[in-house]
């Protein structure tokens, strides 16, 4: 289903998404409350912050490879931020924290919680979550 203009269901958010504001987007290009504006415009879609949002997800490119047991812990740590709001998705702005996410999602047993880039979402891309 794609919710570029559809209507809420009943009883509240078709989709509830943890947004994370990935540390080097933040501190280096200051964009920070760009995508949450044009995310909190889509009907049906409820954004919640996780408890440390730009805590790092622990992949940083070749920090992962060299340092794999510390980068997988530090994603292990964030991935139990994610399910501790309870959303059915992450959205993120940053193409290697999601790769790293969702491998250690997918490592951790967790197929059901959707990892997608912001623009995956503002382009109608969320299925029906029922």
């Amino acid at each position: 289903m794609h919710h570029g203009g559809s209507a809420d269901r009943a009883g509240g958010a078709q989709w509830v998404a943890e947004r994370d504001r990935a540390t080097h987007r933040v501190d280096e290009l200051g964009v920070q409350a760009q995508p949450r504006a044009l995310l909190s415009q889509i009907r049906g879609l409820e954004l919640r912050e996780m408890g440390d949002s730009r805590a790092c997800c622990g992949f940083g490119g070749s920090f992962s490879l060299k340092y794999g047991e510390v980068s997988a812990a530090i994603g292990d740590e964030k991935i139990g931020q994610i399910h501790a709001t309870g959303a059915q998705a992450v959205v993120l702005g940053d193409l290697g924290c999601m790769l790293h996410l969702e491998g250690r999602l997918r490592r951790l047993g967790d197929d059901a919680t959707k990892v997608l880039h912001v623009a995956q979402v503002l382009a109608g891309e969320l299925e029906d979550p029922s």
